[in-house]
């Protein structure tokens, strides 16, 4: 239940700050920190729209979904967010299936699919690279290990030799 209620709060902190970015720019309020948080603004915009439309979805507002879902997927792909690309395709599968095309919605859902597999392999590329990394980070260790070793073992060897030969000098 505390996730629900996190999760709409998150969806309303960035309803709000998009409203509150666009009434200030709407009065030519805007300044160069909101240019520069263009790209988290078009990240919480489309989540934001991914969100609306979901709701609209669920009100079964069938014909006021749709422009949410397709400006959040434009603005998705134009940031190169692969999450929200998913989200989207995956709100037009559910919303297709409720309007009852479900060819168009088996067709969304394979798009959502595809999304959501390149975010795990991607994911799971980067714990590939990182193990292989820890691997030869780990063997270098050892090889370094036993240069050392044998360079000890040699040493002690050495030290033995000469006690040998100091104690036979000092007995004989």
């Amino acid at each position: 239940k505390w996730i629900v209620v996190y999760q709409a709060c998150i969806f309303l902190n960035r309803i709000t700050s998009f409203y509150a970015k666009s009434y200030f720019r709407v009065y030519g309020w805007s300044s160069k920190e909101w240019e520069e948080e263009e790209i988290g603004d078009k990240k919480s915009i489309a989540f934001s729209f991914v969100g609306i439309g979901d709701i609209y979805t669920n009100q079964k507002k069938y014909n006021d979904a749709p422009k949410f879902y397709h400006q959040a997927l434009a603005l998705s792909k134009e940031i190169g967010s692969l999450e929200l690309i998913a989200d989207c395709y995956r709100g037009y599968a559910k919303l297709d299936s409720a309007k009852g095309d479900y060819h168009k919605a088996l067709e969304n859902y394979k798009l959502f699919i595809v999304y959501r597999d390149s975010i795990e392999n991607t994911e799971n590329a980067k714990k590939i690279v990182a193990l292989q990394m820890n691997y030869n980070f780990v063997k270098k260790q050892d090889s370094l290990n036993v240069v050392q070793a044998k360079k000890d073992l040699i040493a002690q060897k050495e030290l033995n030799k000469q006690i040998l030969v100091r104690n036979g000098f000092i007995g004989g």
